[in-house]
Formats: C-alpha cells, structure tokens, sequence
C-alpha cells in the first residue's frame, strides 16, 4: 500500500519535462497501442477519466482527488481542451504513449489505461481467510455444446478441492438446452464457491450475462479477489478456443443473434479492469481449459498482467483439465512455476491414460515472449527482400506446418490458422534455399525452448513446441481483421504473408496435368494392373505454386466410382530427401515441385485397408494425404446412438503405424454452422457407419454410407485387397491460392493369384517357430533377392497382444552397424501382413506394412512382405540354420 500512496504524491506533484523525453521507447514486434478517446480510463488508484463523443468535441469528467470536467477537441492526434471545476480552469491535455494515456492538466501529469465499468457482481463482504494462499477464478462459459462438460468439471472441482488454503469461484453460464438430471433446469448463470466433497455453495447470481462483454469479465473478476483476498491470484478460462481470433462462445446473448466470440482485446481490457478494481497488481497465473490458445498473438497481450501462461496449441478434449488432480497442486506455499509445471504432467498423465496421442499442454514464462516478437519482426524484415523469388518455398512451409485443426477443417476459409511457429521455422530453414535470416530463426527457436516452463505432446504432435503463430496456409483464410491484433498490426509478419498470399494469387499460369499413363515395372504400357502391384502410374504435372498433388484411387460400382483411398504424391526427389534428412528431421520433409515441369510417378497396388470390428469388414473413403509419419489415416463415418434422434458426423483417426482407433471427433456443426471437432467415446453398443465418397462420371461427388457395424472395443483396419475390374486413379494438384486442377486415368486390375498362395501360407503359421536370428535380403528381380547385412532377433512375444513380437534389428549404418528394438505384428485379419513398429527416441513411431508370406525354402523358413508404404520394395528374411 504504501507504494500507491507514493504514486499518488508522485502524480500530483510532477512538473511534465518537455514532450520529447515523456515518449516511452516503441516496444518491437507487437503493439499494444490505443487509439481513439472516447470511453473510460482508470489506473490502479481508480483515478478515473470518462470522455463522450459529441461531433466534433469531447466532452466528460475527471476524478483525480477531485471532480473535474473536461471538454476539448482532438488536434493532431490529441486531445486539447479545459478541466473546470466549480472555482477553477487549468489546460488539459491527453496523448496515447503505446497503452497509456497520457494526460497533463496545468502542473499535473497522469497516466492512465483504457478500461470498463465493471458489471455489478455482489458476492458479499471480503471474507478473510488467513489460510487462504490462492484465489481462483473460473470463467466458464457453457452456454453451448460444451455446457455437460462444465457441470461435470463442477464437481471434479469439488473432489480435488484441498481441505484449507486454496478458494476457487466459478462464474456458470449455461444454455438453453440444459442437463436437467442432477443440475436442475436454471438456464442463465451462478455463481459458485467450490466447496470440499459437496455441492457448490451459491454466492451470487448475475442473470443472462453475454460473457463475451469486458464488462462481464471486469465484474466477475473484481468481485471474486474482492471477497476472497489471498497471497496469490489466478483465472482460468474454460470454453471453445480460437487462437488469435479469441475465446468464450456464448450462444445466447439478450438483443443478439447468433453466438458471439470475445475477441483478444476483450480479454485483455475486461481482465486488467477486474484487476484494477480489486487492486491485484499481477496475476501469478492464467490458465485455458480451451483449444489453440498457446499462441503468440494471445502471449504477448497477456505477459504484463501474468507471470505463467498454461495453454494447448492442440484442440482440448471434451473431458478438459482433470480437476480432481489439478486442484491438488495449488495445496501448500510452492512457486508458480513449480505447480504449472505440475498442472502439465498432471494432464500429460490423465491423456496418456486415455490413449489421447494429439493432447498438448504448456507452461510459458510471459516474461520471455515479448523478446519473440520482435525477433518474428526480424525474422521477416531479413526474408521480404527475397520473397518474389522463393514465395513457393513458403508457401509450401506454410501449407504442410504442425496444423491443430483436422486435415478435413484445415482447407476451409474459415480455418483459424494456428502453425506451431518453431516447426514453421524449420521448415522454412530445411525448405528454403539461401535462406537469409537463418540466425533470426535459430535465436526464435531458442527464445521460445526458454520460455517453455513444462510441455505435454502427446504422439501425433511431437512437431508441437509450446507456441503457435498466425499462417494461413491458403490465400482464401487470410484474414484482415488480424491486423487488428497486437502482434498483427505492428509486425512485419504479417506483411510477409500477405505478399506470398498476393504471389500465389498474381500468377495466372493454370496448372495441367497430363500424359497419365499406367507402366509396367518395364517401363512398357500395361494392359492391365495385377492386384500387389507392379505397375505404376506416371503424369507431368506443369505449373507454379503447385504446393499439393493428391491421388485418390478408386473402383467402378454400378453407376458410380467409389473412392477408397485419398494419398499425397511426392516429386522426384522426395524419398532421397527423407533418406538423408536427420530422424529428427524427416517429418520437417516436405514435398517440393518445381515451377514449370515435374514428373510424378507412383505404385497402383491394388490394396486397401477395410475397417473391421473383428467380425464384419466394410469398406470406407480413407484419407492418408498427410505427409507425415506421425499424422493419422482418417475416415469419416456417422455414429448410431441408441435413442438418438438422428446419427452424429463423425471422424475416426487410425493410428498410422497401430491400426487402431487412436481418437474420434464430434463433427456437429454449432447453431452458426461453425464445426469445432469434439473428441468423444462411442458405446460399445453404438453403431458406426463408415462413409464412401463417390465420383459421377461428370465430376460431381457425394456421399454413399456403408452397412453400420457395433463399435464394440472401436473398429480398427486391416488390409484388403481392391476388386478385379475397372478401377481409376484421379490426380488433384493444388495451388497456395486454393486453384485445383484434375485429370483422370482408367485401368481394369487384374487379380492375382500370388497373394491367394500369401494367404494360404499362414495356416500352418507357429508363433513357436518365430525365434533366432533372421538375415535381410531385398528383392531385386522375379525370384531374386540380395543379402542387406541387415539381421532381425526375435525376443519373445510383445505386451501388445497375439501376433506382436519383439525384435531386435542389426543393419549396416556409416561403416558400422547400428541396432534398434522394434516391434513386428503379425495380422491375420484380411489380408495376412507384417507391420514393423520402430518407436524412436523423438517420441514418434514408424512403421513399415504390407502383404506378407511365410513359408518354407532351399535355405529354410522364410518371411517375406511388400512394404507398401516405403516404394513396393519386397524385403525378405530367412532363418539362421534352417529353424
């Protein structure tokens, strides 16, 4: 306290110094500027400035020890004018220095922010609690989808409650369309005090608010440290997330239609009002129960009224934090840092648990972002001058950079855009030739490993580092009102993705795609494709910009062509580039077609995947086009309730190396059409219903929905073999500006009868028989095969289940040999076929599937497969001694 009374004696006693040595130094990078003057000021001593536009003159009140009126106009970017009172007239006065408004009135300098009056939100008295070391305070807003989430996270909160020391009140807003079983039928808003192993003791009730409004926040926030004072203070946030574009979807709002989203400056204004008003100088942590909000732009805004950031790049679950652990830690006198970090490995425990391999969390250090943005700033200051020679490289960094909205939602134009800005920067190091602020990258990468405090990243997002950055990937998504944005408005940024967005939609060469054509392994036309492969098709793909080139492959049925698999086709040079990137690196590889000619060329294997329950198999349109060993296959499918209605859109990610459902997102689009996946658990008794895209022949599309199968355990895939007949591959090319290009090539696939004697081989299959040493060698020709030096050992059957095994593999590497631990899976359902799981060090797992026999030769047993997905190359392993 005494520190307040001393900025009082300071503010009125200061004689201002001439204008030039008031000017606060531009902080670089981001901006947290105002403009305009009408509205409200405050600081934390509640001096108070309130101005109203009247045409061209200003007119209001000031409270600073007494009341004064205040009328001016605005000259040259400041407001000139008088203070009055009853018996006295003094010059006034105001000019924005970044956030703070300056005002001089006669002798008396004051500064004072932005801010709101805050909405009235009586809890009652102050209640001491000498005991009391934090006050938290939750903002949830459940008036949407989300709404039996938060009546469930209610009374989580209330299980992990600690017995003294710690107060958490939460401000519900729930919907309409409310859970009535245990919670009642109220449908506006309350406010709880969470207390130990019981109900929510109600303290105070507010009506319909629009928690979108600052002025909700303000009040809310005021209010709870007010009444609950304590040694230290944190506020979470619970509901939809959107990154930059802001938080909190309330779907009923009083006078509004439509749900409405608080944008960043909302948040900012009515957060530090509430401080203000409750006299909390900074919070010691601010945490969001929200998808995508560990981004840059929402870092930066927050970083002088917090010291920790706990946030996901990632979309959050339904099920959230996992209250009843997290609430534990705020037990005891500990650092900040030491329970956000605990708040992460907390939630990293509960996700692992639930098998969730795209969960992230992390805690940032505020203090170290605000050096970041200036370095962004740098960064793009060194790469404009070369922008009009390597937009493409780009472009294509932008395109293929760790996304966090699923492959299917990332095309759109209403996309929010979040890349995970160190894997953008390696991706423009590694993909960009010469690239000319290498140093501003590395320091960026290194500022933001530094402010990381602790980090989650479940399996499928090992490319996640903690913070995420504006990059629509598409010209289409990018959208203006990010100059509105601190960081947004003041970076250079954002002028480096608005010249290579303009780049990509200046150039008016169209794409083509031609000479389609199916080869022999010879090189000759093929009348017919055999079933295993041994043909491929080859194209000339010309054009600029071409950051994507699609295969779909599909299969004649009656009157339409059923797509079975979506898959990317890489350029020449891709598999060498994956071969000599670092393992740490090879995800960062990214397909790269030049401008003007590439010639493309890719297996027709006559194989897919089916999904299968375990007893029925059914057919699905999966999507493999994501270059990434780590990214999912996924399916879209309508999910069967019972009791429902009607069926729920659905997207079932498979484990790329596992075969396993690894997660399922709700795709219900919101009242505004907006679809925000959900991640759910089906029933056991559900049904699912897996979906067929379909072609016409004059280019239209649909949708066709397979036989729904019980989800039982959850599907999982298992390998099939297409059809004989006629059978089409589409090739779909795509530009940065969003342009796509199309053209077609038939084939009739033949069957073969190999893969029938493959099956037939493991009948007399012995698990027993699977022990020793077994040699490589690689096919290289009809019947010919080629020692590698490589040797795989198996060690015992493996924890996953029947048919997984151990196996420690030797092979040469740099003039030595190098050995790892990976795991084989013997899969017996549809096709027989062979997966090897290597988990590295990174956290990633890769794999290598196919087709494959067992059987016995000259120099004894034998495994052999075809490795789909690494070039149809046919490895084949014998048996030391014979077995």
């Amino acid at each position: 306290m005494q520190a307040c009374v001393y900025l009082l004696v300071v503010a009125a006693s200061f004689h201002p110094p001439a204008a030039a040595a008031v000017q606060e130094p531009e902080r670089s990078g981001y901006s947290l500027a105002e403009s305009g003057f009408a509205g409200r000021f405050e600081d934390l001593l509640l001096n108070r400035l309130e101005l109203e536009q009247d045409g061209d003159v200003l007119r209001g009140r000031l409270l600073f020890g007494r009341e004064y009126e205040i009328e001016g106009s605005e000259r040259d970017g400041a407001v000139v004018g008088t203070a009055r009172t009853p018996d006295s007239e003094e010059p006034f006065s105001a000019e924005w220095q970044e956030d703070r408004l300056q005002i001089v009135m006669g002798e008396q300098l004051l500064w004072l922010r932005r801010s709101v009056e805050p909405l009235a939100v009586d809890l009652g008295a102050p209640r001491a609690d000498p005991e009391r070391l934090w006050t938290i305070a939750v903002y949830m807003g459940a008036d949407n989808d989300l709404e039996v989430g938060g009546l469930i996270d209610l009374m989580e909160m209330a299980e992990g409650l600690p017995e003294k020391g710690v107060d958490v009140i939460v401000l519900v807003d729930r919907a309409k369309e409310h859970w009535t079983d245990e919670a009642g039928d109220w449908t506006d808003s309350a406010v709880f005090r969470i207390r130990r192993g019981g109900d929510p003791e109600l303290i105070g009730e507010i009506g319909e608010p629009d928690m979108t409004d600052p002025r909700t926040l303000a009040g809310f926030v005021s209010a709870v440290y007010r009444s609950f004072p304590a040694a230290h203070h944190a506020a979470l946030f619970w509901d939809h997330g959107g990154g930059w574009q802001g938080l909190i979807a309330d779907e009923d709002v009083p006078g509004r239609e439509g749900t409405s989203l608080m944008d960043l400056q909302s948040l900012r204004l009515g957060l530090h009002a509430g401080m203000l008003h409750s006299r909390v100088l900074k919070l010691d942590l601010v945490a969001f129960d929200a998808c995508l909000m560990a981004h840059l732009e929402v870092a930066v805004g927050l970083a002088d009224l917090a010291e920790v950031l706990v946030a996901s790049q990632a979309l959050v679950a339904g099920a959230g934090f996992p209250y009843d652990r997290v609430l534990p830690l705020f037990a005891g006198d500990r650092p900040v840092r030491e329970i956000a970090a605990d708040i992460v490995s907390t939630f990293g425990a509960a996700y692992e648990g639930e098998h969730d391999p795209e969960a992230t969390l992390f805690a940032i250090d505020l203090a170290r972002v605000g050096p970041m943005a200036a370095l962004l700033d740098a960064l793009a200051v060194q790469c404009l001058p070369v922008l009009d020679a390597q937009w493409p490289a780009f472009a294509r960094a932008l395109y293929y950079g760790e996304c966090y909205e699923p492959r299917t939602e990332r095309t759109l134009s209403s996309a929010v855009g979040s890349l995970d800005l160190v894997d953008l920067l390696r991706r423009l190091r590694t993909g960009t030739p010469s690239f000319p602020a290498a140093a501003e990258a590395d320091e960026l990468q290194q500022a933001v490993a530094a402010a990381v405090i602790a980090a989650h990243t479940g399996e499928q997002r090992r490319l996640s580092h903690g913070l995420s950055v504006y990059g629509p990937h598409k010209t289409d998504q990018m959208r203006l009102d990010y100059l509105l944005n601190w960081l947004g408005g003041a970076n250079h940024w954002t002028e480096l993705l608005m010249r290579v967005h303009a780049a990509a939609a200046a150039d008016p060469q169209p794409v083509e795609l031609r000479e389609l054509r199916v080869l022999d392994h010879d090189g000759n036309p093929a009348a017919s494709v055999p079933q295993f492969g041994g043909c491929s098709l080859h194209a000339t793909v010309t054009g600029n910009g071409i950051v994507q080139v699609q295969q779909w492959d599909s299969t004649r049925d009656g009157a339409h062509w059923l797509v079975l698999r979506k898959n990317f086709v890489v350029d020449p040079y891709f598999v060498l580039r994956v071969r000599e990137a670092a393992a740490e690196d090879v995800d960062l590889v990214m397909p790269q077609f030049v401008d003007g000619e590439n010639r493309l060329q890719s297996e027709l294997t006559g194989m897919n995947f089916a999904v299968s329950n375990g007893e029925l198999q059914v057919l699905a349109t999966l999507d493999m086009a994501t270059p990434s060993s780590q990214a999912p296959f996924v399916a879209r499918a309508r999910l069967h309730e019972p009791g429902a209605a009607a069926p729920k859109p659905i997207a079932i990610e498979f484990h790329r190396a596992l075969w396993l459902v690894q997660a399922v997102y709700d795709l219900t689009p919101a009242a505004d059409g907006r679809v925000e996946p959900r991640r759910i658990q089906p029933a056991a008794d559900a049904l699912v219903g897996v979906l067929l895209e379909t072609l016409e022949d004059d280019g239209t599309t649909g949708i066709l929905e397979n036989e729904a199968i019980p989800w039982k355990d959850g599907p999982r895939l298992v390998l099939s073999m297409d059809e004989p007949g006629r059978n089409r591959a589409d090739l779909i090319a795509e530009t940065m500006d969003g342009r796509r290009y199309h053209a077609a090539c038939e084939y009739e696939l033949a069957a073969n009868p190999d893969l029938e004697r493959w099956s037939q081989s493991w009948r007399a299959y012995d698990p027993a028989a699977l022990t020793g040493i077994w040699r490589q060698s690689l096919a290289v020709g009809p019947e010919r095969f080629q020692a590698t030096g490589g040797r795989a050992e198996f060690l015992g059957p493996h924890s996953w289940g029947p048919g997984c095994f151990s196996v420690r593999s030797r092979f040469p590497a740099g003039g030595g040999e190098e050995e790892v631990v990976q795991i084989w899976v013997l899969e017996q359902l549809g096709v027989p076929s062979l997966r090897i799981v290597m988990p590295t060090v990174e956290g990633r797992t890769l794999c290598w599937y196919g087709p494959a026999v067992i059987g016995t030769g000259e120099s004894g047993r034998f495994i052999a497969m075809k490795a789909l997905n690494f070039g149809g190359l046919i490895w084949r392993w014998e048996q030391d001694g014979g077995g």
